[in-house]
């Protein structure tokens, strides 16, 4: 059961890419996405029942793989206008 939560974190990092990229503004999608992770990462702690424990993963997967690709991309993209 481990492959579902991975593929709802690829659907929500393309889908999320491809808004940032339209909007042209990372930092709102980036602290969404925190704030999916952290409530992910809350349910994962306070409860023992593993259904619920599995929702937290969902939650878990889908903000942090987002957050990752855009702090990639902020830290190439400063990186470069640097130069």
């Amino acid at each position: 059961m481990t492959v579902p939560p991975y593929v709802l974190g690829c659907m929500a990092t393309i889908t999320g890419g491809i808004l940032a990229d339209k909007s042209k503004k990372r930092g709102p999608y980036m602290i969404f996405f925190c704030t999916v992770a952290i409530t992910g990462f809350i349910m994962l702690i306070s409860t023992k029942n593993p259904h619920v424990q599995y929702a937290g993963t969902f939650f878990v997967v889908s903000g942090y793989l987002l957050i990752l690709f855009l702090l990639f991309h902020t830290l190439t993209s400063l990186n470069q206008n640097l130069s």
